[in-house]
C-alpha cells in the first residue's frame, strides 16, 4: 500500500519493517500479556529518502498467538525482531507502514478518551528520535481530516460527546506547554512569562501560571493546536528540516456534572 500522500511520508515512526503472519518464525509466538493501565506500542513509518528506499527491511513484526489476525498494518501482542536476530522487543501493539491515522486513533486514542469520560486521567506519550514521526502521529495535518493525528481526533471526540449530552453539564479547557532548554513557555499565550513549577498538597506537581482556555466547540480545539504549534521551537537537523526541538504537552481538562444526582467527575488527557 502506498503512503497516503507525499506530505505524509515524513510521518511515521521508525524505518523499514516487514509484517509476518501470526506466530511466523517465533515457535509458539509471543506470550499472552496481562491487562495493564500502561500500554506500549510501536509505529513504523515508510522510507523517505532514496537511500532509505534502497534499504532492506530491518525488522519483522510478528503477531502473538492470542492476537487477532493482522488487519490494516496492525499486530496485537506483537514481537518486533531484527532480521539479524540480535534484537527482539515485545509490544502490546505494533503498527506497520500501512496503518492509517484513523486506525492508530481507534487503537490508542479512543480508549483513552473513553477513560477520561468516566473520570480517569489519561496520557498519550510519544517517544523516538528526530524525524521518526512523533509530531505527525500526535498532531498530523490539521487541515486534512484524514491525516489528523491523535490529539485533534481525541479532542474532537471529547468535545462532541461532552457537549451533546442532555443529562450532564460539561466544562472543557485546554493548555499547551512547551519545555525547551529547561525553560517553560505557554504556547497559547507566548507573552505569559510567569510560569513556575509548584507542588500542591491535593494536586501534586503543577505549572503555576499556565493559562487554561475554555473550549466550546471542535473549532476551538483546532485553533488552539494550530496556534500552539506555530509557536513551537523548530530547527533543521540532518534527518528532519523542521524538527521540533522541544517537549510539548497539550492537555485537555474535562469536568462533567450529572443533572440528575449532581455527581461530578473530573479528568484530564495529556499528550506529551
Amino acid at each position: 500500500m502506498a503512503p497516503e500522500s507525499a506530505n505524509a511520508q515524513d510521518a511515521r515512526l521508525a524505518s523499514s519493517v516487514e509484517v509476518m503472519p501470526k506466530g511466523h518464525g517465533l515457535g509458539n509466538g509471543a506470550p499472552a500479556r496481562e491487562e495493564t493501565n500502561v500500554r506500549v506500542v510501536a509505529r513504523f513509518r515508510p522510507p523517505i529518502t532514496e537511500e532509505e528506499e534502497k534499504d532492506q527491511p530491518a525488522f519483522a513484526v510478528h503477531a502473538g498467538d492470542n492476537s487477532n489476525a493482522i488487519d490494516l498494518g496492525v499486530a496485537e501482542n506483537a514481537t518486533v525482531q531484527s532480521h539479524d536476530g540480535k534484537w527482539s522487543f515485545d509490544f502490546d501493539t505494533a503498527f506497520s507502514e500501512e496503518a492509517s491515522q484513523e486506525v492508530i486513533y481507534h487503537r490508542i486514542g479512543l480508549p483513552a478518551v473513553q477513560d477520561v469520560l468516566t473520570g480517569y486521567n489519561g496520557t498519550l506519550l510519544m517517544y523516538g528520535q528526530t524525524g521518526s514521526g512523533k509530531t505527525f502521529s500526535l498532531f498530523g495535518r490539521l487541515t486534512q481530516s484524514n491525516l489528523r493525528g491523535l490529539a485533534p481526533r481525541a479532542a474532537e471526540d471529547l468535545v462532541q460527546q461532552c457537549l451533546s449530552s442532555d443529562s450532564e453539564e460539561s466544562t472543557i479547557q485546554c493548555s499547551f506547554l512547551e519545555i525547551y532548554r529547561e525553560r517553560m513557555r505557554d504556547l497559547l499565550h507566548p507573552s505569559n512569562h510567569s510560569l513556575r513549577i509548584k507542588e500542591m498538597p491535593q494536586r501534586g506537581l503543577m505549572v503555576d501560571g499556565l493559562v487554561q482556555d475554555d473550549i466550546s466547540s471542535s473549532g476551538d480545539i483546532l485553533k488552539a493546536l494550530d496556534t500552539g504549534n506555530a509557536w513551537r521551537s523548530v530547527a533543521a537537523t540532518r534527518q528532519n528540516q523542521y524538527s521540533s526541538r522541544s517537549h510539548a504537552i497539550f492537555t485537555l481538562y474535562v469536568s462533567r456534572r450529572s443533572l440528575t444526582d449532581l455527581r461530578e467527575r473530573t479528568a484530564k488527557l495529556d499528550r506529551p
